[in-house]
């Protein structure tokens, strides 16, 4: 039986090897972030050839032999949350991820023998249906798990505190060169410009071993849960008696909801002992705000789905649904590609990326009552389509459908658009999607050790985001003009640099000299400048000058 007291020592000469850099370098390359640089400037197009690849391998490992590798401070950088605000990044170099992702292969194996099932978030095999699907065994008529507390904790990756999180550590690390290495990268500071911070608590969201980190240190909740609600089977009969309830801790990295089988009142009080154990114990914040306590009729939204005890058929049943929120998202970014500002892109590309977008949608939610929303999201798919055809051909939408739509003899739900004389290309249809309602979690314990396990772990991002934040839209360049127009948005601070305008709704990024006389220019920072829809339209119609430049 495994040992969850053990203590591990001599352990860093691991990262140590050459093959495991090696592998660690493998990895930390074909990650699509690779493309981004921190503040040294250097990405995955930096180490094409070999010999800059050794050069690489031979830095790290004379750092880490030597016992003197220090990381250096991590690029600060924001991205836009659904809720307008901005979620901060740190984007270390890639030297600093090789050694990240190094801990993080020695120490996921440790701690995936002592996380508990109740979590899902940033583990091999696991994804967010393993959460929904506990849902669907506890929120019934049988077990009677009525209430839910929706936890919301403040800021939980810029929060950690680094003391209380080494101490964690020490619990199954003993040796102090590892646990060294991850003070130095917890204290290496944040670059915002030119301007460096120091870095007092939190772990970057961004680094490759932020999630076990944070996993390791919310593991401490779990715990609490597990002693105090679940363990003694003897005490949750007990409790049931008493009119007390019993608890269930469903855990997706810092998102959580506690099912709770009793009244509301022993929910409230369960959301009083998790919020001062949170505060004590953890030094984490429980939003009282957003932590809220619903029942399950009136429904809540849990990982992008909308979770609800509804009546079907005479008797009550869990529905769960995909949120608005994440349908309303779907549709923003068909919206973006078939924008009236990419009209000039080639249609046959953009086509093959909407279909792309609906397949990964519609197997994010096949597990789940879907049918409707399918069948809702293809109608409007193919409305925004013939939209955006007769924009781009300005013909009317009876010639359009006449020239470019082609249905299926067999149906008429299919729908093709013709690209030439004898090449159509077919819609997808969510609706076509075979819906698997019956999911069932894989049970492993550890797939590092199970003799019996020959699935390989799952990679998060492959399974756990309906719409990517980074999705390609079609254009042949979008990978490198994404990255540049975010920083020209950043560096215009997200407003429209006409002086007498300033607005901050509907920002395009305008080349000063058009990409068709220059072409090499279209990626030059010095040549993109930041201007609201109605400035940028006016600019191309000749009604604006930018001799403020």
């Amino acid at each position: 039986m495994h040992d969850k007291t053990h203590r591990f020592n001599n352990i860093y000469y691991f990262i140590c090897r050459r093959d495991w850099i090696e592998e660690a370098l493998k990895q930390v390359l074909d990650n699509k972030g690779s493309g981004t640089a921190g503040i040294d400037g250097q990405t995955a197009a930096n180490l094409r050839k070999q010999e800059e690849k050794a050069q690489l391998i031979n830095e790290i490992h004379r750092g880490l032999k030597s016992k003197q590798y220090h990381p250096i401070p991590v690029r600060r950088a924001y991205i836009p949350k659904r809720d307008r605000r901005k979620r901060p990044l740190g984007i270390p170099t890639i030297k600093d991820r090789v050694v990240q992702c190094l801990l993080k292969m020695l120490l996921e194996p440790i701690y995936e023998s002592d996380f508990l099932d109740c979590s899902s978030g940033f583990r091999p095999m696991r994804r967010t249906m393993d959460c929904i699907a506990s849902c669907y065994v506890n929120i019934n008529s049988l077990h009677k798990y009525y209430w839910v507390v929706e936890g919301d904790i403040e800021g939980c990756f810029d929060h950690i505190h680094h003391k209380k999180l080494l101490q964690i550590l020490r619990k199954r690390i003993n040796d102090r060169h590892v646990l060294t290495l991850i003070n130095n990268f917890l204290k290496a500071g944040i670059m915002e410009g030119t301007l460096f911070r120091h870095t007092v608590e939190g772990v970057p969201q961004g680094a490759i071993f932020s999630p076990l980190l944070a996993n390791a240190y919310l593991h401490e909740m779990d715990r609490w849960w597990y002693e105090n609600y679940h363990r003694s089977e003897y005490r949750r009969r007990l409790r049931r008696k008493m009119g007390l309830g019993n608890s269930i801790l469903i855990r997706y990295a810092d998102d959580f909801i506690l099912l709770c089988n009793g009244n509301k009142d022993s929910a409230e009080r369960m959301k009083a002992r998790l919020r001062t154990f949170l505060d004590e114990e953890l030094h984490l914040n429980l939003s009282m705000e957003k932590t809220t306590i619903t029942h399950v009729r009136e429904g809540f939204n849990f990982l992008g789905f909308h979770v609800r005890h509804r009546q079907r058929s005479g008797t009550m049943r869990l529905n769960v649904i995909p949120t608005v929120a994440n349908q309303m998202r779907l549709m923003d970014k068909i919206r973006s590609i078939t924008a009236t500002y990419t009209l000039t892109h080639n249609d046959y590309d953009k086509v093959l990326a909407i279909n792309a977008i609906l397949r990964g949608w519609s197997d994010y939610y096949k597990h789940v009552s879907s049918s409707y929303t399918f069948g809702k999201l293809d109608a409007w798919m193919q409305r925004r389509i013939l939209r955006w055809l007769s924009k781009k051909h300005r013909i009317g939408i009876r010639r359009t459908v006449r020239n470019f739509i082609r249905r299926q003899t067999s149906t008429l739900k299919n729908v093709g658009i013709r690209f030439g004389q004898d090449k159509i290309l077919w819609l997808y249809r969510m609706s076509k999607q075979q819906h698997i309602t019956k999911y069932r979690r894989c049970k492993v314990t550890n797939p590092f050790i199970s003799a019996t396990s020959q699935v390989l772990p799952i990679r998060e991002g492959e399974i756990d985001a309906p719409i990517r934040e980074q999705q390609w839209t079609g254009c042949n360049h979008d990978s490198e003009w994404r990255d540049v127009r975010f920083d020209i948005l950043q560096r215009d601070k997200y407003r429209c640099r006409n002086p007498e305008c300033g607005s901050t709704q509907g920002l395009n990024v305008h080349h000063i000299v058009p990409k068709k006389h220059r072409p090499n220019l279209m990626l030059e920072r010095t040549n993109l400048l930041t201007l609201c829809k109605r400035c940028h339209v006016a600019l191309h119609e000749g009604e604006l000058r930018i001799d403020w430049l």
